[in-house]
């Protein structure tokens, strides 16, 4: 047996990181058989419209700003998207400031019973499907950039969610809207935790307030630093074609839906022409129409009786007196997953 002497070993036990992060092309041979032979597109969540199945989807680990004009429709059109996460079972959960957890989850409601009046059967239904995949960060207002974070990590962790929402940049209460290096910090951690996570995360944001409405607005026009289209790995605009356009053109489409940046999708860069549905509050193709998302999967739940329990609830609670500076993260999901856990912030 060969000896090997301590002097021989510290060469080896010098190495640094950054050394062990340096590896021959040949180490991912097997990566690049398989996205040659497959492609990247078959992996990641869909999103509602079935023409962009092959161009382009919401991979794990990674990033994507949605950015639109005030109005635009962008957490409506976001609730459509997690609808679509939950038929093809990848948990999500919504982080949103600026609405109240009954009001995002009663429009989810109408979007999927594809009525302007859902029943009190459509509410128990939606109920029933989004047990143990859906859950809400429980507060309005604002939130600050740690327990943002930590929320995040704490969902992931104990309800294996893979989808995130947060809605919006504007609601990050200690990062100001000129605090550019602020943003940036934000749209780094929030790439490094999706990555480390195997999550995905999209980050609603607004176009800049300069913006006409008849402008059409492209990645450039994402109100806050550069960076945040920089450091996202895909950057989509949704634009409602304004009331002159209309007029000029009554069979023009409702909105725009344009994929302007896809980092891991060499030929996703689209424009797609978008239709607005008021019944359902969905935007759909020319080619398509709204559709209840899990039909068959709710119609298999209602068979076997499964009893009706509301989706999780989260909320940050503050520490007592006298400890520390931490929170504590309190889950309420109404199906024995009542539970704290603590987390910084």
């Amino acid at each position: 047996m060969p000896q090997i002497t301590s002097d021989e070993l510290r060469e080896y036990q010098r190495v640094t990181d950054v050394q062990r992060q340096v590896g021959p092309a040949t180490e991912w041979t097997d990566e690049v058989l398989t996205y040659c032979a497959y492609g990247e597109n078959l992996a990641g969540g869909r999103l509602p419209w079935p023409c962009m199945d092959s161009k382009f989807r919401l991979q794990e680990g990674s990033t994507t700003v949605l950015c639109g004009q005030s109005g635009a429709g962008k957490s409506m059109l976001a609730g459509q998207i997690v609808l679509h996460q939950l038929e093809q079972k990848i948990p999500a959960l919504v982080v949103s400031l600026e609405m109240k957890c009954a009001h995002s989850i009663a429009r989810m409601v109408r979007q999927r019973s594809l009525i302007a009046q859902p029943t009190t059967d459509d509410v128990m239904s939606f109920t029933r499907w989004s047990k143990d995949k859906l859950w809400f960060y429980r507060q309005q207002g604002s939130i600050n950039f740690n327990t943002l974070l930590a929320v995040i990590r704490y969902s992931v962790a104990n309800f294996g969610v893979k989808f995130i929402v947060v809605d919006s940049l504007m609601t990050m209460g200690d990062i100001p809207s000129d605090d550019y290096q602020g943003q940036k910090r934000l749209m780094l951690a929030l790439s490094i935790a999706a990555r480390d996570l195997g999550a995905h995360i999209m980050l609603i944001t607004h176009a800049r307030k300069n913006t006409s409405v008849d402008q059409r607005i492209d990645k450039y026009s994402v109100a806050g630093t550069a960076d945040l289209t920089n450091l996202a790995c895909n950057v989509v605009l949704l634009q409602r074609t304004s009331t002159s356009q209309r007029a000029n053109n009554a069979t023009a489409p409702d909105a725009r839906f344009e994929v302007c940046k896809a980092r891991h999708f060499d030929t996703a860069e689209m424009t797609l022409d978008l239709w607005f549905d008021i019944a359902s509050m969905n935007y759909h193709t020319q080619w398509d129409s709204p559709r209840k998302v899990g039909e068959d999967e709710d119609t298999i739940s209602e068979s076997k009786g499964s009893p009706s329990t509301a989706m999780g609830e989260i909320t940050v609670i503050d520490s007592s007196k006298g400890t520390r500076s931490r929170r504590r993260i309190k889950v309420n999901g109404g199906a024995g997953r009542g539970s704290d856990a603590v987390a910084s912030g």
